[in-house]
C-alpha cells in the first residue's frame, strides 16, 4: 500500500470524519449540556427565584389543562400505573407523532 493511500485512509478516521470537526470542537459541543445541567442543578439547589417563578406557572398551567381534560388525565394515571417503560414509548411515541404533524386532529 503507498503512502498516500495509507495517510488517506487514516484521514479518514476518528472524530474529524463527523462532519469535518476536530476533536476540540466535539469536546466543546460535549461540555455546553454539561455546564448548563450544572448551571441549572445550582439553580434549583439554591432556590433561585425566576426559577422558581417558571416552575410555578408550569405547575398552574399543567393543572388547569388537567382539569379541563379529564379523560387525559385518567389515560395519564392509567399508563403511569402500569410502570412499563414500553407503554410509556408507545405513548410518548404516539404524542410526539402527533405534535410533529400538525393536521392531525
Amino acid at each position: 500500500m503507498s503512502a498516500r493511500c495509507a495517510a488517506g485512509s487514516r484521514a479518514n478516521l476518528g472524530v474529524r470524519a463527523l462532519w469535518g470537526l476536530p476533536a476540540g470542537a466535539w469536546l466543546a459541543l460535549a461540555a455546553v449540556p454539561a455546564v448548563l445541567f450544572g448551571l441549572t442543578l445550582l439553580a434549583v439547589g439554591n432556590r433561585w427565584a425566576p426559577l422558581l417563578g417558571l416552575d410555578g406557572g408550569a405547575r398552574d398551567a399543567l393543572h388547569g389543562y388537567g382539569l379541563a381534560h379529564g379523560g387525559f388525565v385518567a389515560a395519564m394515571a392509567v399508563i403511569s400505573g402500569c410502570g412499563s417503560a414500553l407503554a410509556w414509548l408507545l405513548v410518548l411515541g404516539v404524542v410526539a407523532a402527533w405534535l410533529a404533524w400538525p393536521d392531525w386532529p
